[in-house]
Formats: structure tokens, sequence, C-alpha cells
């Protein structure tokens, strides 16, 4: 018998509880639940606080998963907070009910630890699969995050501008922490130390790449934009203002080219996007192709490689990956590593912004609370691949919930 422990992630939208076993190095899920929850309703939009309807909707699910947890001789239980309890001005309070009435303790950790655990999480979850380091996609209800590996594949100078410190927003440092608000600690990592080992020459190959050791998390560079899809349901945005506001909360992030096999796919499909006719969508943004405005946020491929494909991670792309396959029932397992190209997904969008709720609910693999915010959370895929120029998506159902378990306390402690 392995080591099992449990993780709770409190997310804008919903609550997650993954119960998992440890066994020779590997993490088997024995419990998975989700309850749409909503914690963020209403946040950034000129209110502040958490309200007392949602604090009891969270505190009625943690009661629940606190029930399912005494089934398990768990050694350890996380609970994370992430975006709307960083923002939330009660936040504090909140987590001190959570203590009085559970006993856990809440913490609430940064966008960049959000950000270093999905990561950590994907990368466990692709390793084997020849994929190269990837550049990971977080799509949340309230933030989004975007991470990779500096060093991997790319030349010393993209390690150099990737790690380039704090200030800039494109390390994850030591300083990290404050953005947490409630025990979050510090974050791991550090600045100029990190910076200068990310500009070396690390070579990275197809598993290699997925070290998960101490000496990837000094590489690891991130950041959050705090752009979700719950976000985007309550005050809608055009396609054109989500790129900038992708945009404005990465920092320009100098991110490493696809490896050559990406950045043909990659090339082929802006080619197409820039032969068609810019015309208004269905949100008035206009086409999200090559011709929005952006700057190509990309190093060009080196002899030394590149990154690996845009692997998204989170509901967005996991519920998206579901449509796609039409599944009746949820099997994460089928769907790790389904690449997904720019085409399909711009369909999937169209198709279901012309369906009301209670359609989509009825389609095979749309898991029940996300019909009303996943076309959002596509349009935050699309303006992210426009971002990073990619034209597909590869979907990995492994995120934080595992990264907790993969790195431990070292990341949020």
């Amino acid at each position: 018998m392995g080591v099992k422990r449990a993780v709770i992630d409190i997310g804008t939208n919903s609550c997650r509880l993954l119960i998992a076993e440890e066994r020779a190095g590997k993490h088997y899920p024995l419990l998975r639940r989700l309850t749409i929850t909503r914690i963020g309703e209403g946040l950034g939009g000129g209110r502040l606080r958490v309200s007392r309807a949602a604090a009891d909707r969270v505190l009625a699910a943690l009661e629940e998963y606190r029930r399912l947890i005494a089934g398990y001789p768990v050694a350890k239980v996380w609970l994370l907070g992430t975006q709307a309890l960083r923002e939330a001005a009660n936040g504090r309070e909140f987590a001190a009910e959570v203590k009085r009435r559970l006993g856990w303790e809440l913490a609430v950790i940064s966008g960049r630890q959000e950000a270093a655990l999905s990561y950590a999480g994907a990368v466990d979850g692709l390793r084997g699969l020849g994929l190269y380091p990837p550049l990971v996609l977080d799509i949340g209800g309230g933030s989004t995050e975007l991470i990779f590996a500096a060093g991997a594949g790319a030349d010393a100078e993209a390690g150099a501008e990737a790690g380039a410190g704090a200030e800039a927003g494109l390390g994850i440092c030591a300083s990290a922490g404050a953005e947490a608000g409630v025990g979050a600690g510090a974050a791991f990592g550090a600045g100029a130390g990190a910076g200068a080992e990310a500009g070396a020459d690390v070579a990275l190959g197809a598993d290699a790449g997925f070290d998960t050791g101490a000496g990837v998390w000094a590489r690891v560079r991130g950041a959050s934009a705090p752009v979700g899809s719950l976000r985007l349901l309550e005050r809608p945005r055009t396609d054109a203002e989500i790129l900038a506001d992708l945009r404005a909360g990465w920092g320009d992030m100098l991110i490493p080219a696809p490896a050559a096999a990406e950045n043909a796919a990659a090339k082929d499909g802006f080619a197409a996007a820039d032969n068609k006719t810019a015309a208004s969508d269905s949100k008035g943004g206009g086409s999200l192709g090559s011709g929005s405005g952006l700057g190509n946020n990309t190093l060009e491929p080196t002899a030394k490689g590149g990154t690996g494909p845009l692997v998204g991670v989170g509901g967005t792309a996991t519920t998206l990956a579901a449509i796609h396959l039409q599944m009746r029932e949820y099997e994460p397992e089928a769907f790790l590593g389904c690449r997904i190209h720019r085409g399909r997904i711009e369909e999937i969008t169209l198709w279901l912004e012309g369906l009301t709720a209670a359609e989509r609910l009825a389609l095979p693999g749309m898991m029940p609370g996300r019909e009303d915010v996943l076309p959002w959370g596509l349009r935050i895929l699309l303006a992210a691949m426009t971002y990073c120029r990619r034209d597909s998506v590869v979907v990995c159902d492994r995120d934080l919930l595992y990264g907790i378990l993969v790195a431990g306390d070292e990341l949020i402690l």
C-alpha cells in the first residue's frame, strides 16, 4: 500500500477534490470530485468581497469533501485557494472561518505559484509521451496561467530574457509569495541566481525535459493574467480585448519558439489565417488569426530545438476534449495527449455560442456547471494560441492538483 494524500482546490468557478495514492513514484487517483461553487461570483466588478452565499456554497462543498476524505487514511490534506481569494478583501476572514469549522489551513497561493503547480502536474502527466518540454496553459474561472521551462531547447539569450528577474514579471522569484495574501509564504525559485542558471545551455530531450526535481523549478518561468471564463461571462470582452488583457497580464513574456515540427504546423496555420478575410465575429472582436495587432512573442527556433506543444490543462481544455471526442462518460486517460487544431476549436466555439446553456448541457462531453462559461474559456484559449503562435493544443487532465503531489510543500512554503 502506498501513501494516500488529498488535495482540494478552491477555484473561482468550482471546488475540486483529488485523493491519490503514491506508489513507486507515481500518483494514482482514488477519488475525484468537482462541485460548482463560484466563490468568485461578482468579484472584480467593483465588489471586492466574497458574498455570504458564495462562502456558504464553498463551505458546504468542503464539509462534503471532509466526509469523503474520512473514508481514506490520508497522510496529508492540502487546501489551496487561487484567483478569487487572491483578490477578495475578506479572504483572510474566509480562511479563518474554514480553520474554525473544518480545522484546515487554507493556503492562498500566488499567481506564479499556481502557474508552477500547474506545470508540475502537466509534465508529470505527459511523462513518456515524447512531447518535449511543453508550454502549459491553464485557463480558470478568474485567471489564466502560461508556463514553460527556460532553457528547454531555447538558446542562452532566451534563458537570459526569461530569467531577467522579478521586476519584469517574467521569473518566479522569492518575492512572489507577497501576492498570496493568506498563508502562501514565499514562492519557490530565486531571482538573479535562477536567471543565471536559466541562461545556461540546458539540453532537454523528450523525456529528459520532464524532470521534476529541484533543477527544473529553478528554470520554470510563468505568469498569471486575471482573465478567466467566469469573469468574462459576467463582464464580456471582445476577442481583441481578451488578447490585450492576456498580454498585459503576462507582461509581453518572451516564450521559447516551437520545436521544428510544432513551428511548421504553426506557420501553416497562421498563413491560412492570414489569407482569410478579416470579419467581425459573434463577439464583435474580429479574427484571432495572426493579423490581430500582435507582435511575435516567440523566439525563432534554434539548432537546440524549442518547446513542445501548447498543452492545455484545467476545465476548459478537458471539457473541449470531451466534447471533441463525444464522451458519454468522463475518461481522462482517453484524452491524455489528444491534439485539437485551431480550426476545430473555432468550429466548436461558434457552435456552442449558437446554443442555449440548456442545449449545451445536453451535449456528450459537457460537464455540468461549465455549460455557460465554456464558450468564454474557448475564446481565451484561441487568444492564447494567437499570443503563443500555436495552431493546436494538446490536452492533459493533470494540473495543480497533481502538481502539489509531485512538488509537495516546496512550491508553496
